[in-house]
């Protein structure tokens, strides 16, 4: 079993069991755009997968905190520096091989 947790900037992030991925239309019709996948690490430390609008910086979208932070955690462990650029707009992060986008 795997879990979807929905991230909205500046709400309560909103989590579910799934055993099967969302499909990629309610992806996009979520992060409103261009799909985009930044590999990450969940709340475990565990590898994880956020999906995010390919276009959101130039589109000028809000901060996702939460986002970002599971991104700059996978970046310092793997490269040893922060994260290079913010996670801005509504983000899917995909815990669990259950619910993984190949």
């Amino acid at each position: 079993m795997g879990t979807i947790t929905w991230l909205r900037p500046n709400q309560s992030p909103v989590v579910e069991e799934a055993t099967k991925p969302p499909t990629m239309d309610k992806l996009r019709e979520y992060v409103d755009g261009w799909v985009e996948l930044v590999r990450v690490l969940d709340p475990d430390d565990k590898p994880a997968q956020l999906i995010v609008n390919e276009e959101g910086a130039i589109q000028g979208l809000e901060f996702n905190e939460i986002g970002t932070k599971h991104y700059s955690r996978f970046s310092e462990k793997k490269w040893g520096r922060p994260a290079p650029s913010p996670i801005v707009g509504n983000a899917v992060l995909l815990q669990g091989a259950d619910v993984e986008l190949d």
